[in-house]
């Protein structure tokens, strides 16, 4: 899942494009609500503060918000939790790299 996701981190993409890689619905991680699911699937973007926009979240995209657009020059952690936490880190740069490149491999 988690690497799959990375695949939709480029210019031009928005956060919703990342969300459309993930499992469609909350059960997945064994609960009943994305609000519920927040801690497990999640990303955001690097910068100033550690927890930047984009905030990449279902629970964003079920309260009706609008997709934010990635652009080159961002830098996204993008984070599941699948029995351990997997934090994983891309930065998006258009002219150099054809996909985004991975910061962080585990």
């Amino acid at each position: 899942m988690l690497y799959g996701e990375m695949s939709a981190v480029k210019d031009g993409a928005t956060d919703y494009d990342i969300l459309g890689r993930w499992p469609d619905s909350p059960h997945y991680w064994g609960f009943d609500t994305w609000n519920e699911v927040v801690a497990y699937a999640f990303g955001h973007g690097l910068g100033l503060t550690f927890h930047n926009r984009p905030a990449i979240s279902m629970t964003k995209k079920a309260g009706g918000y609008a997709p934010t657009p990635l652009k080159e020059g961002m830098i996204l952690a993008v984070e599941t939790w699948t029995g351990r936490r997997v934090e994983e880190i891309a930065s998006i740069w258009r002219k150099i790299f054809l996909s985004p490149r991975m910061v962080t491999n585990f």
